[in-house]
């Protein structure tokens, strides 16, 4: 949890506010926050290389959340998509992400 805190001068008084914000990280936002993208190079993707997809939704940042990986196959795990890097160009290519 990072804290970051504002600062406001207005005529004779400080107002400080602090808002709290989930710190997460993934590798890359296309558009307007459209497309969440992280990239994996296993084969095989896992519940716990989708905690900052989940939490990027949770707060209602994200229009598609996408795992980018090796895996043979498509999936989805609740909202986020599992593509392999082939299929995701294509679908990219095709404007299909909304950017």
């Amino acid at each position: 949890m990072l804290d970051l805190i504002i600062l406001h001068k207005n005529e004779d008084f400080m107002k400080k506010e602090i808002f709290k914000f989930k710190i997460q990280e993934v590798d890359f936002i296309l558009g307007d926050k459209e497309v969440a993208l992280e990239i994996k190079s296993g084969k095989m993707v896992h519940g716990i290389e989708l905690k900052s997809l989940k939490a990027l939704q949770e707060d209602g940042q994200t229009k598609h959340s996408v795992v980018v990986c090796c895996e043979k196959y498509p999936r989805e795990v609740g909202n986020i998509s599992v593509i392999p890097w082939t299929i995701f160009l294509e679908k990219l290519w095709a404007g299909d992400f909304g950017v």
